[in-house]
């Protein structure tokens, strides 16, 4: 009888043991190897559980956006023009979307609420760093055979790397290069080279109605005089507002393309189209977000070609003027 009740006594307190409330629910802990999510909820209402993991998951990724370095903030910055507490929000729900490689460490179902804990190893974003690495070597050789839009491709899916990246640094050693700098100033550098130029860059044009003529352009690699050719374009009104006959832009063998306004939405004296290099297109998905979008499209539009628009709201038509004669 005696060892019955040690048994029963001992599964108890091991029952109890295991009820107690984990040290990581009163308080955060800290990790040089992991990335740590904690998410709880409310257990009076249904669905508690996927609120619980919804709320760690989110947790998580903003715990690796905050180790996005401040020197690839600063450069996102300036290319997107958006302001750092913005460029981080959007980083987190970025990182958000694209969260894979976690675990679920841990949990605990209190009296009251759910607890979850979830985890991603660090190391698992070293491989993004290796990728951009091994992404940046294959841009060096490719330059000797002057392809910008080769050359814009690699490094675009190399600053794709870079941005998964979190917590890693990333040097080139034969360079000495940081490439969280390098790569930036790199695409920028290449999108420089090319050149989007129109015979007619300014337009008359009447509100509620389109531009009579197609607005020609032409892409030119300025190294080599060469036309760009099938490379995709970006056509926006950057002041004003219109239509186009067309959503999508693609450079002809060539390096032209032909853009029809079918009509003028904004009664604005002035109006603006940009003309410029769809960097969003040279992406792999590496990252899928919509913040290094934003960034690429940034990039691109101050290299554009602005096309201007002189509009006014009603036509000047000719008056004729009959005068009939006595002798009729």
């Amino acid at each position: 009888m005696l060892s019955r009740a040690i048994y029963v006594l001992t599964i108890l307190f091991c029952s109890t043991l295991l009820a107690q409330e984990p040290g990581w629910v009163k308080r955060r802990p800290t990790s040089q190897q992991y990335f740590i999510g904690i998410g709880s909820s409310d257990k009076t209402s249904s669905g508690y559980r996927n609120r619980a993991k919804a709320d760690a998951l989110n947790d998580l990724a903003s715990e690796i956006s905050v180790s996005v370095s401040s020197e690839l903030i600063d450069v996102m910055t300036e290319y997107s023009g958006f302001s750092e507490e913005y460029a981080r929000s959007e980083i987190r729900m970025s990182t958000k979307d694209d969260l894979e490689g976690y675990e679920r460490y841990d949990d605990y179902n209190g009296k009251d609420s759910y607890w979850i804990y979830y985890r991603i190893s660090k190391d698992y974003f070293k491989r993004y760093a290796n990728n951009a690495i091994s992404s940046f070597d294959t841009y060096l050789v490719s330059k000797d055979e002057d392809d910008v839009t080769l050359e814009l491709t690699l490094l675009i899916n190399c600053l794709e790397y870079i941005y998964r990246a979190a917590g890693q640094d990333i040097y080139h050693q034969s360079s000495g290069k940081n490439l969280r700098l390098e790569v930036p100033r790199l695409i920028k550098s290449s999108l420089s080279n090319i050149e989007i130029k129109s015979s007619k860059t300014r337009y008359e044009a009447y509100y509620g109605r389109g531009i009579d003529d197609a607005i020609d352009i032409q892409v030119i690699d300025r190294k080599n005089s060469q036309p760009v050719s099938f490379i995709d374009m970006e056509v926006r009104f950057e002041r004003g507002d219109g239509e186009f006959l067309s959503d999508k832009y693609q450079t002809d063998r060539n390096g032209r393309f032909k853009v029809n306004v079918t009509q003028i939405n904004s009664k604005e004296e002035q109006q603006v189209i940009k003309a410029s290099a769809n960097l969003v297109k040279f992406k792999a998905e590496i990252d899928k977000g919509g913040y290094l979008d934003n960034i690429l499209k940034g990039i691109s539009r101050a290299n554009g070609l602005e096309i201007v628009i002189n509009v006014s709201e009603y036509r000047k038509d000719k008056v004729a003027v009959l005068v009939v004669g006595d002798g009729l």
